[in-house]
């Protein structure tokens, strides 16, 4: 039988599929992976020995939604059903795939602070897409002890960075408005979006929280690692 460290504790949940790692005294379960080493390829923007970033899925930009499950899981996640209706359902399942999902990372032992990347559109704008909003609404139903925050928004619409958009940190930070959190005690945030490609959004995510309430800590949990540009 192999062993571990003693800082490793393999356990088994109700599932006997999921394999539980804990790691002083902190949940991991297999399925997400620490962007860093032995990565093939990193975003750029990301420090892997001070970033704490995780993701789920890799998904093959250009590759169309045929070419893997995470490829039409990110599709759907993003069909925009004001112009397509008829996409709802699919659109929903995937929503609640990513929260499912998510729900893997967490546990109802304590309490959990969560937020979301801002996307490139107002919430007054009349094409913005609550899809992120959704998938933290339906992980409360998963996971008791989630709250959700919302210390950040955008100030004005602006094109998405893989329609051309800025991609600069500093750019995208400029357009970024703090609200602040609802409990000023957090002592870590857990930000989560649909996929990583370079990080700039997270680093600008980031930045705006170090400014405002440095003593606060961030972990980024992405549905999928981008592997090649987007």
């Amino acid at each position: 039988m192999k062993k571990y460290h003693h800082n490793y504790k393999i356990i088994f949940l109700y599932n006997k599929y999921i394999l539980t790692i804990i790691k002083k005294g902190r949940i991991y379960l297999q399925y997400w992976k620490r962007i860093g080493p032995p990565m093939k390829s990193l975003p750029h923007n990301i420090d892997p020995l001070n970033d704490e970033c995780f993701y789920m899925r890799e998904y093959y930009p250009r590759k169309g939604f045929l070419f893997c499950e995470t490829n039409q899981l990110i599709k759907n996640f993003k069909h925009d059903i004001k112009s397509r209706p008829d996409l709802e359902n699919h659109k929903i399942l995937s929503i609640n795939k990513f929260a499912e999902e998510l729900s893997y990372f967490f546990d109802d032992s304590t309490v959990y602070h969560i937020s979301f990347i801002p996307p490139s559109k107002c919430k007054s704008d009349r094409r913005y897409d609550d899809r992120l909003e959704k998938t933290l609404n339906q992980l409360v139903k998963l996971r008791h002890r989630i709250v959700i925050e919302e210390p950040i928004s955008i100030k004005k619409t602006i094109r998405a960075s893989h329609f051309g958009g800025p991609r600069l940190i500093d750019e995208i930070a400029d357009n970024y408005n703090w609200k602040g959190l609802g409990n000023n005690h957090v002592g870590r945030l857990y930000v989560i979006d649909d996929i990583i490609t370079t990080g700039s959004h997270y680093k600008a995510f980031q930045k705006i929280m170090s400014s405002n309430h440095h003593q606060t800590e961030m972990t980024g949990l992405f549905w999928a690692f981008a592997s090649g540009p987007a």
